[in-house]
């Protein structure tokens, strides 16, 4: 009998028979069996004649699709997979990378359920990964990943920002234009609301004013978004550079390159200035000039 070891996330150790895909009872399980309550299950462990067919670890993936809306199947540097669920995996994906369980190249296959119920398969590696996840990227690219953060905190605050003072502005023009503004503001946050229900609602604010609230949102939202992911970004990196010292690191964590300092804050310190100049002393006067 050939058997496949299979790691858990929580440390658990199993084995499977690497033919039929079942698993193997052993020793170990059945000392752990006598500290556990007695369950009945009505879940069968009969394997239909398609899931016979399929490797170990196919056979793994097909089971968690069952339960799961999304996971990751990780190689660690025994070579051996380890699963995780996305309730936990980024506390314990960081202790494994910490403890030298996986390495940056090591791979991971990242599978997700959209809303039409259909998977998708993403393979890369786990530094691959990280990037996409401030607490995992922190351990490989302590800086970089600061002024990412950054760009994109800083863009969700110019876009507040730029909102609130075109609704400040209107408020000068006329109360009712500010109210159908924050209408149209308040339609884009519903969950789920198709581009119909906002065309309709569009003409329905266009019978009531000549201005089009939702362009105007659209644009405000725009121009927030660009004046404030530079400044956001330099701000991100400052602090990554005071940080990075202080912050925990993979094992295998390789120095950020030398022109680390000029990417992540001078020249999205110098590019954001000039942005908020040329809004402040050119397009927000014309704007202003606009409305009035």
């Amino acid at each position: 009998m050939s058997l496949k070891r299979i790691t858990t996330p929580e440390g658990d150790v199993y084995f499977v028979d690497s033919i039929t895909g079942e698993r193997v009872k052993t020793k170990m399980d059945v000392i752990k069996s006598k500290d556990l309550p007695i369950q009945t299950s009505t879940v069968g462990t009969v394997l239909s004649e398609e899931e016979k067919n399929l490797s170990p670890e196919e056979l793994q993936v097909e089971t968690l699709k069952k339960s799961k809306i999304w996971f990751a199947i990780a190689q660690n540097n025994n070579r051996e997979k380890i699963v995780y669920e996305k309730e936990t995996f980024l506390q314990v994906m960081e202790k494994n990378i910490l403890e030298g369980i996986h390495s940056a190249g090591n791979p991971i296959e990242v599978y997700s359920k959209n809303n039409k119920g259909q998977w998708n398969k993403l393979v890369t590696t786990i530094s691959g990964f990280s990037k996409g996840h401030f607490k995992l990227g922190v351990l490989y690219q302590p800086v970089w990943s600061h002024a990412i953060s950054g760009l994109k905190w800083g863009a969700l605050i110019g876009i507040a920002l730029k909102l609130f003072d075109t609704f400040l502005m209107l408020l000068t023009v006329e109360a009712g234009m500010a109210f159908l503004f924050l209408v149209a503001i308040g339609v884009c946050f519903i969950p789920r609301v198709g581009v119909g229900l906002m065309i309709v609602i569009a003409l329905i604010l266009s019978r009531l004013s000549k201005v089009n609230f939702f362009f105007m949102a659209i644009a405000g939202a725009l121009v927030g978004a660009i004046v404030g992911c530079l400044p956001g970004m330099a701000v991100g990196g400052i602090i990554g550079f005071a940080r990075k010292n202080n912050l925990p690191k993979a094992i295998d964590a390789q120095s950020e390159p030398g022109s680390i300092l000029m990417k992540s804050v001078i020249v999205p310190a110098v590019c954001g200035i000039g942005i908020i100049l040329f809004y402040i002393f050119v397009l927000n006067p014309w704007l202003i000039e606009i409305l009035s």
